[in-house]
């Protein structure tokens, strides 16, 4: 029997949240909503610069745009949700923005980014 309902609403930081003594918090927190942590590692800052590093620099090889789903492919991400975070960071860092990307298929775009020039970011 369910007592209560609750939609909980998440978006992606583009900022690292410090887990200094949140992992038993955060356990508890995701065994509230009838959820298992499967996993939780703390990346250093530097690694996770250096994680979307790579990931502009293959963009950039890719002719400096890519969809969701060409991310998630390349990088091996579960989810296109888990590549559309990934790319996020990218658009919130200012290096690119949305694009609907034209495919080879009828039917709708693909979503992704491209990757916006140094012009671009400053107005000009």
């Amino acid at each position: 029997m369910v007592s209560a309902v609750y939609q909980i609403e998440v978006e992606p930081v583009s900022e690292l949240i410090p887990l200094d003594g949140m992992e038993g918090k955060i356990q508890r927190m995701v065994g509230c909503v009838g959820l298992k942590l499967l996993s939780l590692k703390q990346i250093q800052k530097d690694q996770a610069e250096s994680n979307q590093a790579r990931l502009v620099e293959w963009v950039r090889q890719q002719d400096g745009s890519v969809s969701v789903r060409d991310v998630q492919r390349a990088f091996g991400f579960k989810t296109a949700n888990d590549a559309e975070n990934a790319l996020r960071v990218i658009v919130d860092s200012g290096c690119g923005e949305w694009v609907n990307l034209a495919t080879n298929c009828p039917g709708r775009p693909a979503w992704g980014i491209q990757l916006t020039t140094a012009e671009q970011r400053e107005g000009g």
